[in-house]
């Protein structure tokens, strides 16, 4: 029977602050099954900027992931009256980088935040 210890859930639920540079943490995963036990290492990448429209692309470090990463995103908003709501869709999540679009609903109504409207903050964890 395999048993995984994730640490990495763990710094997912953690807001990294580093504006503007990619902040980069190595864990160890560890999976231990009746016959053995692997250990290799994962990684957290964190990043916050302010949203440009056109969305924004998170480029990880080269070679730092061999799989799309699980990715959380944040959407830090200034005082706002109640009828509006913003959402981050990712629109693109490979080994290499992803792409965060933000959409503002405004009642009922849908468009693309402005620029500097929100900060995005963007963590991916994987190995």
């Amino acid at each position: 029977m395999k048993h995984i210890a994730i640490l990495t859930i763990l710094l997912i639920m953690q807001t990294f602050t580093c504006s503007g540079v990619m902040s980069v943490v190595t864990v160890t995963a560890t999976i231990t099954t009746d016959e053995s036990i692997e250990r290799f290492p994962a990684y957290v990448v964190s990043d916050q900027v302010s949203y440009v429209n056109g969305g924004l692309v998170f480029t990880y470090p080269t070679d730092i992931f061999t799989v799309a990463p699980t990715i959380r995103v944040a959407i830090e908003t200034p005082a706002h009256v109640s009828t509006i709501t913003y959402t981050a869709e990712i629109t693109l999540n490979s080994a290499l980088s992803a792409t965060i679009t933000v959409y503002k609903i405004d009642s009922g109504v849908q468009t693309e935040a402005a620029n500097g409207e929100v900060i995005v903050h963007f963590v991916a964890a994987g190995i």
